[in-house]
């Protein structure tokens, strides 16, 4: 025969809340201390649009890119420079 579950008291309730949100935090503290080594061992750091430093080496990627546009889909395929002797 089935028996209803006991209902869990209050404090206990709390007490685990408490426990998951602890571990959470310190996930996330664990998180941004990786990143945070990551960018200064790559020598330079991305930030928004405004206020971007750059130090160390210059990283080789477009400027679009470095100045927050983010691309909508796949990017188009470059476009050589039409030859003006192959105009048909």
């Amino acid at each position: 025969m089935a028996v209803p579950k006991k209902r869990t008291s209050k404090s206990k309730k709390q007490h685990r809340n408490k426990v998951w949100r602890k571990k959470a935090n310190s996930d996330a503290r664990k998180a941004l201390s990786y990143v945070t080594s990551y960018s200064s061992l790559r020598e330079f750091f991305f930030g928004e649009k405004d206020g971007m430093i750059i130090t160390g080496p210059r990283p080789n990627i477009p400027r679009e890119l470095l100045m927050g546009k983010k691309p909508k889909g796949f990017l188009p395929p470059l476009v050589d420079e039409e030859d003006p002797e192959n105009n048909e």
